[in-house]
């Protein structure tokens, strides 16, 4: 808590001295999951103004520039009622990658039925199961099942919804269940790799060429089955600067917690922490 404050209020004091203006960094790609309609178009504008928001195609063109990246991850319905109208309104195009079940069935994500509950429980040690015994245990904290009713706030996008964003939204795969790949078979992963960008496009008509590893967990063979699936980039969840020496299958990205405001915004895209 204490260290929290002293970092809310360092930022101020950096975000008035235009912190952002002097720190050097090339491409800097952040990382949503919903965001807070309340700093959301605030966020936005400050990108505006200071820096260049590009797609990640274009940024892939020449990571050494000076450019900003926008993502989301899963495809929350947030992301179209919230972010979509802001984006679309500035010129920004953003990639959203799409939890293949989540969007075919709109299910009901075990950490969100964990949030739902009030349940305290150890997220990261459950991590670290293998994806039925995540379920098995979320279902016995929580008694809530994966495809049980669950308030609108957990809502993802319907594959109507996606074809009809197609003009901001660039959409990529974050695999078919969003089962953590480091902790199943190298041959599910394979499936949940190669058969989520397969059936993508089939909703989409369109070419789906970025991956993004769920919980950022991958390893060099898990790595190897993106590229053969055909992919042309990875993200993973970990902060830092790309460059042209970046690997395109490793590319860092920001996180932007929902409860962050335009100092703490302004901090984590500048890189001071």
């Amino acid at each position: 808590m204490i260290k929290n404050i002293i970092k809310k209020a360092g930022c101020r004091v950096l975000h008035g001295f235009k912190i952002f203006k002097f720190k050097n960094f090339n491409t800097r790609i952040i990382a949503y999951h919903t965001v807070n309609p309340e700093y959301f178009e605030k966020q936005m504008m400050f990108l505006k103004k200071n820096f260049n928001v590009v797609s990640l195609s274009q940024a892939l063109d020449d990571l050494d520039k000076k450019q900003v990246v926008i993502t989301f991850d899963d495809g929350y319905l947030n992301n179209l009622k919230y972010a979509y109208p802001v984006l679309k309104k500035l010129g920004f195009r953003a990639v959203v990658y799409l939890t293949y079940d989540f969007v075919d069935r709109n299910e009901f994500s075990w950490w969100d039925r964990l949030e739902f509950s009030g349940k305290k429980t150890n997220i990261n040690l459950l991590k670290m199961l293998k994806p039925e015994l995540i379920e098995k245990k979320v279902k016995r904290i929580t008694g809530l099942g994966r495809d049980d009713k669950k308030p609108g706030k957990y809502d993802f996008m319907s594959w109507d919804d996606v074809k009809g964003s197609m003009d901001v939204f660039d959409f990529g795969s974050h695999t078919i269940s969003h089962a953590i790949l480091t902790n199943v078979s190298l041959n599910q992963a394979e499936k949940e790799i190669a058969e989520s960008k397969k059936k993508i496009e089939k909703k989409t008509g369109r070419r789906v060429v970025s991956f993004c590893y769920p919980n950022g967990n991958f390893n060099d063979e898990i790595e190897k089955i993106v590229r053969k699936a055909g992919y042309e980039s990875a993200v993973i969840y970990k902060k830092g600067n790309n460059d042209s020496s970046a690997d395109r299958f490793k590319l860092l990205r920001r996180g932007i917690n929902v409860k962050d405001d335009l100092e703490i915004f302004s901090c984590k895209v500048a890189g001071v922490f």
